[in-house]
């Protein structure tokens, strides 16, 4: 979570802007692999009823989420804030979501 959340600074720093055809489809492989790299700790943090069971929470967290943000950065938040300021809140939101994680983790092992 918080190496998306370096993600996110590096494509709110303009990166992407100033060299699309040399970052764009680089950036797009890290943000799958450290989405993937994030799901088994996200599904162990929800199976607490069985491994099996937390894959298929995590999961249809994970699409759930994607669907809703990918509406409402697209309608709402680029075309408002524009390309910089939207990866700026989205890298604020992944070190959210990185100290929930966190916390979370330290409660399940009390």
């Amino acid at each position: 979570m918080g190496a998306g959340a370096l993600l996110s600074g590096v494509i709110a720093a303009g990166l992407p802007l100033a060299w699309p055809r040399a970052t764009i489809a680089p950036l797009l492989v890290v943000a799958g692999l450290l989405t993937g790299a994030s799901f088994p700790s996200i599904a162990a943090l929800a199976g607490a009823a069985g491994e099996r069971a937390g894959a298929g929470r995590g999961f249809a967290a994970d699409e759930a989420g994607a669907a809703s943000a990918a509406l409402v950065v697209g309608l709402l938040l680029m075309p408002w804030a524009g390309m910089r300021w939207a990866a700026l809140a989205l890298a604020v939101l992944q070190l959210a979501a990185a100290i929930a994680l966190v916390l979370a983790e330290r409660r399940a092992l009390r």
